[in-house]
């Protein structure tokens, strides 16, 4: 009785977990060509660190639509990735500066329909700078 108890708690504690690192798992898998330094979730808000000095807007503008939307566009796993999270950081090495993506599952679908320079305008209006911790 005690172990099925256990059994019990230990899945309620770890299912939030697992819905958070199907998002952690899915980002790392499309930003594996930038190679970042670390991807992160905590309190629904989601850290990309890069292995770069400056986060330019050409970087940002590329790895919102081809790293952060595009596992959305074309993943089967899409039912439940970024369902709960409120905002994606995207930033320097040292996690000191960058942009963050609001709202990133419904710009993403958004942008998902739009042409692609519409697609741009959709994620920048629900971006913002990221300056200091």
């Amino acid at each position: 009785m005690r172990k099925v108890a256990l059994a019990v708690i230990f899945t309620f504690v770890s299912a939030p977990a697992l819905a958070q690192s199907v998002n952690v798992q899915l980002l790392q898998k499309s930003f594996k060509q930038w190679q970042p330094l670390g991807v992160s979730e905590e309190d629904n808000i989601i850290t990309i660190t890069m292995n770069e000095a400056r986060i330019t807007p050409e970087l940002y503008d590329f790895a919102a639509e081809q790293g952060v939307c595009s596992p959305l566009w074309l993943d089967d796993e899409k039912a439940t990735y970024l369902t709960k999270t409120k905002e994606i950081r995207v930033l320097n090495k040292f996690d000191s500066a960058g942009y963050v993506l609001e709202t990133p599952r419904a710009i993403c679908n958004e942008a998902g329909k739009a042409q692609p320079e519409q697609s741009k305008i959709l994620i920048l209006s629900k971006t913002h700078l990221f300056m200091g911790k």
